[in-house]
């Protein structure tokens, strides 16, 4: 197996945070730069790729807005989420264009990471190709009560390792074997974090063809997470 070491070059893109009981969603086309001076058509939940993370906390009655202004049909899937079928957002819960569709449930999940993306028959792939991903955090009392860092964007951060194909324009291609590792949309990331526990929150989707492995190095008091002193073993990726 290849071992694939980033170079930190660019600041890693942290997703804003929503926190309920209600959450607006607006599903729409736009341009990322994902190399230096390149636009690439991509897409994204109130943003023009990726989606903000969702904070929840166990036994909270939500609503999530989700509005579709893509050009397309799609859906909106809570990957992981014990919800009834209605509000699961599979193939069945076409959003049309121009529309909103909002799901509303009591979360009765514990603890956990989880993402939402489309799930639209025939179509998931090259949605959520295009950077139509957000992640789901689950807060409960354990947790709490845990001691564990949960100050987002503080020292708590979501990552996103997803593989992807990007043509000799520097744009996406759908595919199944990427060519490029992005964490949070971004090639070769760099995060500065406090001297102190840090927890990250992740979500794979590596098809195995940017390297299966990655190697996650670390430094503290505020440097840089990529080419520190402290090198972490080998972190197997799998897609789900």
């Amino acid at each position: 197996m290849s071992v694939l070491t980033a170079w930190a070059q660019n600041p890693l893109r942290v997703p804003a945070a929503l926190t309920g009981p209600t959450y607006d969603l607006t599903m729409a086309e736009g341009a990322t730069e994902i190399l230096d001076g390149v636009q690439t058509v991509s897409a994204g939940y109130n943003g023009s790729i990726l989606g903000p993370t969702l904070i929840m906390s166990a036994g909270d009655n939500v609503v999530l807005n989700v509005s579709n202004a893509l050009g397309e049909v799609t859906t909106t899937h809570w990957h992981g989420m014990h919800v009834s079928p209605d509000n699961d957002g599979g193939p069945h819960s076409v959003i049309e264009v121009g529309a909103t569709w909002s799901p509303a449930f009591t979360v009765r999940d514990t603890a956990s990471t989880m993402w939402y993306h489309p799930h639209l028959h025939q179509t998931t792939n090259a949605q959520v190709t295009r950077g139509l991903v957000g992640m789901i955090l689950v807060r409960d009392e354990v947790e709490a009560e845990a001691g564990l860092p949960r100050d987002y964007g503080v020292d708590e951060y979501p990552l996103f390792l997803i593989d992807r194909i990007l043509d000799g324009n520097g744009q996406f291609e759908v595919g199944a074997l990427g060519n490029t590792l992005l964490v949070n949309a971004t090639v070769d990331p760099y995060l500065e974090v406090p001297a102190q526990m840090v927890r990250f929150r992740m979500v794979t989707r590596v098809q195995c063809g940017a390297g299966r492995r990655a190697v996650v190095q670390s430094r503290g008091d505020g440097w840089r997470t990529a080419r520190g002193p402290t090198q972490h073993d080998p972190v197997d990726s799998h897609a789900g």
